[in-house]
């Protein structure tokens, strides 16, 4: 089994094309404002290719030593404690992340480690892009993979808890009745 689960892993180099490719922005561009920010495209390929996009969605991608998860991890670390916890709650929620809000982006090259906040998102005029240096674009199926997430993040819908309590006693008193 964890032979099977080495195959399926990537190398950060396997996820990226480092410059990028094409000098069209597509979906999955890192890209940097100069001396500042990381920013990564959201706006599907389509709206670019036929020149349908006059303003571009970007995602804010901030570095890991500063997100909360792994700043819990290390201070647990350094305590001298095993962090397991705080580990598991970092990998899950950031590290290897495919649904909820962050993403992560190893270090490669240029980039270092970050970790896109879909919740932390900006529209931008096209044009505002030729300001941006483009650093590199994440490859498929990663790029894809980033804008379900967004998409899925984005269109969650918030829905009441069942009363588990309540369940539970039905199960436990009288399976056959109704709440």
């Amino acid at each position: 089994d964890s032979d099977r689960e080495q195959s399926f892993t990537a190398h950060p180099s396997h996820r990226y094309v480092y410059p990028p490719a094409s000098e069209t922005r597509s979906p999955g561009d890192v890209l940097r404002e100069p001396g500042r920010d990381w920013w990564v495209v959201l706006t599907p390929a389509c709206d670019f290719e036929q020149k349908k996009c006059e303003y571009v969605l970007l995602a804010h991608a901030g570095p890991l030593g500063t997100h909360p998860k792994y700043l819990a991890w290390t201070s647990a670390t350094a305590k001298g404690n095993m962090a397991k916890a705080e580990w598991n709650e970092l990998r899950k929620d950031v590290l290897v992340a495919t649904q909820g809000r962050y993403h992560y982006l190893p270090a490669f090259r240029d980039i270092p480690d970050l970790v896109i906040d879909l919740e932390n998102v900006r529209s931008v005029a096209v044009d505002m892009l030729d300001a941006m240096e483009p650093v590199a674009s994440l490859v498929s199926p990663f790029a894809e993979a980033l804008l379900v997430q967004h998409s899925q993040f984005r269109g969650r819908i918030g829905v009441p808890d069942l009363n588990a309590d309540l369940i539970k006693r039905r199960l436990v008193g009288a399976p056959t009745s109704t709440l």
